[in-house]
């Protein structure tokens, strides 16, 4: 199975699918990739993703954890350490916003195989670390 570090943004354009927002495209690939997932793939929840889901669309941690559950997909929680911002740091200095620049920092230090999101661009800095995907790209 592989770990896929889930940036805030897929989960974030999923749920104001549901809500109506204007996301559909986003919204049927990552229905799509999250449908495989109990199959494929185990979905790492930082803290600092679930902060963003929290402040974006009001989700509480018990509240994602929950979606995923009930989708069948396992799910493994991080939290951020001392080594993660040292990282951070590290990719700051090859460009990368700060925001980003942890998220990619959790994942490499979780050792996931790679992060979930529709901002690749966001993370061109840090591929001799970690891949971005996209949902469709993950799907069989």
């Amino acid at each position: 199975m592989e770990r896929i570090y889930l940036d805030a943004n897929v989960f974030i354009a999923f749920v104001k699918s549901e809500l109506g927002k204007p996301f559909r495209l986003m919204f049927q690939e990552t229905e799509e990739f999250f449908e495989q997932c109990p199959k494929k793939h185990i979905i790492v929840l930082s803290d600092h993703t679930l902060d963003e889901i929290k402040k974006i669309v009001h989700y509480s941690e018990g509240e994602t954890e929950g979606f995923f559950r009930a989708k069948g997909i396992m799910i493994e929680k991080i939290e951020t350490r001392e080594k993660d911002f040292k990282l951070t740091l590290e990719f700051c200095g090859k460009g990368m916003h700060k925001a980003d620049a942890l998220h990619a920092a959790l994942a490499v230090n979780a050792g996931c195989n790679a992060i979930l999101t529709f901002n690749k661009k966001d993370f061109e800095a840090v591929k001799k670390f970690i891949s971005a995907k996209e949902p469709a790209e993950l799907l069989e």
